[in-house]
């Protein structure tokens, strides 16, 4: 018979699905070995690069550099806050606390970069580049590290300012209630009805109003450490992106599209006929 049967059809379809499984698995397996070796061949060049001459000492400063420019930022961004941000009129005494409070926190922070960061920058710089022998993406996750430290700083602040920031605006949505009447019930996870007396709602319009005051205040604090948290978050995403390009970057297979691109797959074309006549 020239036809298969049905069963040799199968038996055909099931082997083809075997061999080109195989296959894929291979490629992944080249990509994977590819990439690997890639990374590890950029890493020793860079390396080869740090430990040459005086390259250590000039990464060393340019990063003592940046993290003494950090501060600075931080301090212009304080000093305009501290002034009439945008035009805004802030309140006075507020504004003048939290400025001086994290001026007092900035300086003590420029002071433990001068004097306990900087003179191990060199060592610290001397074991990165001794690590990334073992890849240029070892290199990568070491400098994100280090511009985690370096901005330790703007981390805190933005923790500090949104906690306050939340409190405030909670209290102004609980006290929102005391005038509708109403109270969070805690063990119900709901929100009741409730009867207040004369002295409970003075009380709470006198808080209510002095917290709706100095919300701007608050709020324009959390505004710019956000923006610089959000700031160092874009460069650990740049740093991620790159990392994961080096690590999945299927090299294998766009040699072999350059090369063979028959050794591919390319999809799977049916064509639907007429079934021949036995014999």
């Amino acid at each position: 018979r020239l036809a298969m049967t049905r069963k040799e059809q199968n038996k055909y379809c099931v082997q083809h699905m075997k061999d080109a499984s195989n296959t894929e698995q291979q490629r992944q397996s080249n990509d994977t070995s590819w990439s690997f070796g890639a990374d590890m061949l950029l890493g020793i060049f860079v390396s080869l690069w740090l430990l040459s001459g005086d390259n250590i000492s000039l990464v060393s400063n340019f990063i003592d550099k940046s993290g003494q420019d950090t501060v600075g930022v931080v301090e212009r961004q304080l000093v305009w806050l501290m002034g009439v941000p945008a035009g805004l009129k802030l309140n006075t005494a507020l504004d003048q606390f939290l400025g001086d409070f994290f001026l007092y926190l900035i300086s003590v922070w420029s002071a433990y970069l001068q004097f306990v960061v900087s003179p191990l920058l060199p060592a610290v710089m001397f074991v990165v580049a001794v690590a990334s022998c073992l890849g240029v993406s070892v290199l990568l996750a070491l400098l994100a590290d280090m511009l985690s430290l370096m901005t330790f700083h703007i981390y805190c602040f933005y923790v500090f300012a949104a906690k306050i920031y939340s409190i405030q605006v909670y209290a102004l949505g609980s006290l929102w209630r005391l005038f509708t009447g109403k109270k969070w019930n805690v063990l119900r996870n709901r929100v009741d009805s409730c009867e207040y007396n004369v002295d409970q709602l003075l009380l709470g319009t006198l808080l209510f109003t002095v917290l709706f005051f100095l919300l701007p205040t608050v709020a324009m604090y959390y505004s710019a450490f956000t923006l610089l948290r959000l700031a160092v978050l874009a460069v650990h995403l740049i740093i991620s992106v790159a990392i994961n390009f080096l690590t999945q970057l299927p090299i294998y297979g766009l040699l072999i599209r350059l090369v063979d691109p028959l050794q591919l797959p390319g999809g799977v074309k049916i064509n639907l006929k007429a079934p021949l006549q036995s014999l």
